[in-house]
This record gives structure tokens, C-alpha cells and sequence, in this order.
């Protein structure tokens, strides 16, 4: 993982830190279910971020940004484009194309820590 960066995982208390290591990573993504914990943000190399939601269903949103103003979201092929699902029980719905199962997810968050990037060969979509 790139020197300085961090993690924070938001929830009914939120805890964060410096340098995790990616067994961190894989504790504080186990913990979102949805209900108590419901965002994960992983940080990179300068504005760079990778941000998961989710967890109730053991489905996720998964979303990077390079600077806060450019997303895109990860995609998940051959869902209803009319279907969706209640991932954190605090926002509403998502599309269910925008949500994957949890091997996707971790496997987006071992990529963005590993090397920075997004998960290569998968689907994304840019948001804004």
C-alpha cells in the first residue's frame, strides 16, 4: 500500500488509521453488514480513494475516485436494470447493477491496496 495512506471504516463509531495492513483491510471489510458498520474508504496516493458499501445481503457498492469529483462505480453484469437492493439500510436502494457479492468487492480492495488501481478486467462505470 502506498506510503501515508489509510483507512477509515464508518459506522455507529467510526475508527480509522494510518498504513494498514491488508489484514486490517479484511478485518474492517468482515465488520460491514450494513446496519452497524456501512462504509469502507480505503485512501491512495494523493485524492485517490476506493469506497465500499454495504454488507447487508452481502451486497456492495463498490467506487473510486481520483480526485472527489471523478467516480466510477463497479459494475455488475446481468443484473435487472430495474432491480435493486437495500445494501445499508440507511440510504435507500441501489441499483443492483452497482452492487457485487463480497468476492468482488474484497478482490476491488485488494487490487486498489496492493497497487492503487482499480480492479483490472472488471466492469466500471463512470458516475460523474
Amino acid at each position: 500500500m502506498p506510503h501515508g495512506a489509510g483507512i477509515m471504516l464508518e459506522g455507529e463509531q467510526d475508527c480509522g488509521f494510518d498504513d494498514p495492513s491488508w489484514e486490517d483491510v479484511e478485518t474492517m471489510f468482515g465488520r460491514l453488514d450494513g446496519h452497524h458498520w456501512w462504509s469502507l474508504s480505503i485512501e491512495g496516493p494523493g485524492d485517490e480513494r476506493l469506497l465500499i458499501s454495504g454488507g447487508r445481503n452481502r451486497k456492495y457498492a463498490v467506487e473510486w475516485t481520483l480526485d472527489w469529483q471523478v467516480h466510477y462505480a463497479l459494475v455488475s453484469p446481468g443484473e435487472s436494470p430495474n432491480a435493486a437492493f437495500d445494501i445499508t439500510g440507511r440510504y435507500g436502494d441501489h441499483p443492483a447493477r452497482l452492487c457485487v457479492d463480497a468476492v468482488t468487492a474484497l478482490a476491488a480492495a485488494r487490487a486498489f491496496y496492493d497497487d492503487g488501481v482499480r480492479l483490472p478486467d472488471a466492469p466500471w462505470e463512470r458516475l460523474s
